[in-house]
């Protein structure tokens, strides 16, 4: 398992040890086999605008995005592969918006927020889809708080992403 940690947005700062944790975590609960590679991006807001218009043909910023390289294809599970790396695809996570709209209006932190949104991206990646206006009925949102219970739980994720000074 490879992670990559792109950090495009310079008002934030992350840690890049506990991103690959959390996603070393996320490949073993479920069962996803090692030789993935991913990459999370962390952008702008009028980046995340310019890739949501141009993917989803939605001219507005979200919070997260995925792009998978296999979609629609079976992902090998763990012990599967042949050692050679396989691409998963990308995540791109935007902590503006998350802040401004998940953080302030939501109530809630914005480590566990991004944590989240983290784990949310990584599902899509394997394969997880929910309706656009069902997600908190889905089995996508049940497995998520599933793994968000018994495995972040232990987890000190309080350096997960901090803002800035200056």
């Amino acid at each position: 398992m490879k992670v990559s940690v792109i950090a495009q947005d310079p008002k934030y700062t992350y840690s890049a040890k506990l991103i690959r944790a959390i996603c070393a975590e996320l490949f073993d609960h479920f069962d996803v086999c090692g030789d993935y590679e991913l990459a999370v991006y962390f952008c702008s807001e009028a980046k995340m605008k310019s890739l949501n218009l141009e993917y989803r043909g939605k001219n507005k910023v979200t919070d997260v995005l995925s792009f998978a390289v296999n979609d629609g294809e079976k992902i090998e599970k763990r012990g599967g592969g042949s050692g050679v790396p396989m691409l998963l695809g990308d995540i791109f996570l935007c902590p503006g918006y998350i802040l401004k709209n998940n953080v302030i209006k939501g109530g809630s932190q914005l480590r566990e927020e991004t944590a989240y949104l983290l784990i949310h991206g990584f599902m899509h990646l394997i394969g997880y889809d929910h309706d656009e206006d069902g997600f908190e009925g889905s089995k996508m949102r049940r497995d998520a708080d599933r793994f968000v219970a018994s495995k972040t739980a232990g987890m000190n994720i309080g350096s997960l992403i901090k803002i800035s000074k200056g």
